[in-house]
């Protein structure tokens, strides 16, 4: 389309040719003359400079430089969002209906415009909601509940009494409701399995990444709430429960019976500890260790996790411990030929 239309249907102004042609949208070392790209900042200016792309969807604080710019208001991350969903190819999905290899047990009941892929299995009374999509070679356990409108891709394991509201995204290979890990030790001294009897909820536009588990709860149900997004490889143990608008990044671990609030984000690779609670809105950097409660609105980096400013001193200060340590020696050295001296 061209650029001047483009802007009319993302609401953003012109500045420079506007009847130029766009097909596509690429990063900017990758861009063709046929591409729009995106700068956020000025620190992108260089780049963009150099890009071939045809024109920029750009932040309010990047200058004109001469090649067609889409200026956004606001944040410009949420009108990229907007320009690739026009872009974005369609995803193919199963055709409406059951595949001839489904396989549904009894008391299953389904809503209009389900569709099915080949292979999957549906147990026992479980419930699929309008417009759900289910893609190949997935297994819905007895007294599943799966809401209107949501996708399940393929090779997904979804385990008894797991509930899921609207709109809800599952990644291929993730497992919701696996047994949460559960143990103790007899009066023999031998392992004693506690049996997981409860469920899984995942209420209304939840998406779940690639690869990620969710355990079941020992009693009641491990809960993530409306609108959270968990990356792949994300593990959520039983009992645990995250609360609405959160961001939880590839490989983060949060341990049994942890209390997550609302609009927290975790960077990757974070580890939380068992029965610890975590604040609302509280933003914790890459490789962080929660090993305590953390207040809301708290940010924190470490571990254990501290305060992030406080935190960036103590880096600091280790970067500079073999110097420190140089200089304590030559002070000991000093001071013990201070000490001979005295005494001669």
């Amino acid at each position: 389309m061209k650029v001047r239309t483009l802007a009319t249907v993302l609401g953003c102004r012109v500045e420079g040719t506007e009847d130029v042609d766009v097909l596509g949208v690429a990063p900017l070392q990758d861009a063709t003359p046929t591409d729009i790209s995106f700068v956020e900042s000025t620190k992108m200016l260089s780049a963009a400079r150099n890009s071939r792309a045809a024109a920029f969807l750009v932040g309010e604080d990047v200058p004109f430089w001469g090649k067609p710019i889409l200026r956004v208001r606001g944040n410009p991350r949420v009108i990229l969002a907007r320009m690739l969903k026009l872009f974005a190819p369609a995803v193919s999905l199963p055709d409406v209906g059951l595949h001839p290899s489904v396989v549904v047990q009894e008391g299953v009941r389904m809503g209009k415009s389900v569709r099915i892929g080949a292979n999957t299995y549906i147990g026992r009374d479980a419930q699929i909601g309008e417009d759900v999509a289910i893609f190949s070679n997935c297994y819905i356990g007895d007294r599943v509940v799966v809401g209107d409108g949501s996708v399940i891709y393929p090779n997904v394991v979804v385990r008894e009494d797991v509930w899921m509201g609207r709109g809800v995204k599952i990644h291929s290979g993730a497992v919701i409701g696996a047994d949460g890990f559960g143990y103790t030790v007899d009066e023999n001294g031998g392992i004693l399995k506690i049996p997981q009897i409860g469920g899984v909820i995942l209420e209304d536009g939840v998406e779940i990444g690639a690869n990620t588990t969710i355990d079941r709860s020992t009693m009641g149900f491990t809960v993530i709430g409306k609108n959270t997004k968990l990356d792949n490889l994300v593990h959520v143990a039983h009992n645990v429960t995250i609360g609405e608008n959160c961001f939880i990044a590839a490989q983060v671990g949060i341990a049994g019976s942890s209390r997550i609030g609302n609009n927290v984000i975790f960077a990757g690779q974070c580890g939380v500890r068992d029965h610890v609670s975590v604040g609302d809105n509280v933003k914790v950097a890459a490789r962080s260790g929660i090993t305590r409660n953390i207040p809301a609105g708290a940010f924190v980096s470490g571990f254990p996790a501290r305060d992030h400013g406080k935190d960036l001193r103590i880096q600091g200060l280790i970067w500079k411990l073999p110097e420190l340590f140089q200089k304590l020696s030559r002070l000991e050295n000093e001071v013990e030929e201070m000490k001979k001296g005295a005494s001669g």
